[in-house]
């Protein structure tokens, strides 16, 4: 769901790759970011972590950041060496 909400800012109209640093983040479903992010917050306690978890653990901290350069990368660290 998390990397699903930045489906519309992914392509471009010739169908061409858009890095997520470059991509329109006006287009991301904030909806979907914002239901990824509490069914994240709800199940990340309840057990172990996996690498579904992790990804989407990953995909929300990029979803919460307003710009490319506000991504909190040590956060992504954090979560990469759990």
């Amino acid at each position: 769901m998390l990397t699903d909400a930045r489906r519309a800012a992914r392509t471009g109209p010739d169908g061409e790759l858009i890095p997520l640093t470059k991509q329109d983040r006006t287009l991301w479903d904030q909806k979907q970011i914002t239901e990824g992010i509490a069914l994240l917050t709800a199940t990340l306690p309840k057990g172990s972590v996996g690498p579904y978890q992790l990804q989407a653990a990953v995909a929300a901290v990029h979803d919460e950041a307003p710009r490319a350069e506000d991504t909190d990368w040590p956060q992504i660290l954090r979560c990469t060496i759990c």
